[in-house]
């Protein structure tokens, strides 16, 4: 796994939850290696592509307008995009980064209400590194709840046979057998965007 490097955070308040925007650095040192930005995409928990058509303006972010719109346009050059990255890098990017974080851990608290300590450990647990909204796809009263909801998704049981499911354990081995359903300790569960 490729560590994520945060570089926006679209602000508008329509933003959906897909909202920040992260570089795979091994994308970002090949970009630079090999003079071509053709393969630098963002990324984040529910989604992999192209950069943002929102303003400088509607993005927090640690780079520049110039960095910013040479990102988007892919226009920066090997040397500017080497800046770019070593920006990202920095001390004062995750500190940056790092206030992103919290009011994102806020958000997750409001819309899910979900307390800060187990969003924090969601977020430091994530499998694929994202520490932001969108790596929250639902969260389910409990696992037999969880197990339900999957069952109705990808299945059609019949009303008359429901009552053979056992969805208590069916939770469970969601939650013990894989990384997207994740029990929090008041036993209910969230379901994780990788």
């Amino acid at each position: 796994m490729s560590k994520k490097v945060f570089v926006y955070r679209v602000t508008t308040d329509n933003r959906d939850r897909d909202a920040v925007a992260y570089f795979e650095l091994r994308d970002l040192n090949r970009a630079i290696n090999e003079g071509n930005m053709k393969y630098l995409g963002v990324c984040g928990p529910a989604y992999s592509g192209g950069f943002t058509d929102s303003d400088y303006s509607e993005v927090a972010t640690i780079l520049t307008q110039e960095q910013f719109e040479g990102l988007q346009a892919r226009t920066l050059t090997t040397a500017q995009l080497m800046i770019v990255r070593d920006k990202l890098l920095s001390q004062e990017a995750a500190e940056f980064f790092a206030a992103i974080v919290e009011e994102e851990v806020e958000r997750v608290e409001e819309e899910y209400g979900i307390d800060a300590d187990e969003v924090q450990e969601l977020f430091d647990n994530s499998p694929y590194g994202y520490t932001d909204f969108g790596l929250i796809s639902c969260v389910y009263d409990d696992a037999a709840d969880a197990a339900e909801q999957l069952s109705d998704d990808v299945g059609n049981i019949p009303d008359h046979l429901k009552n053979y499911v056992d969805y208590d354990r069916m939770g469970q081995d969601m939650v013990n057998d894989g990384e997207q359903y994740v029990e929090l300790r008041n036993g209910r569960v969230v379901y994780l965007n990788l």
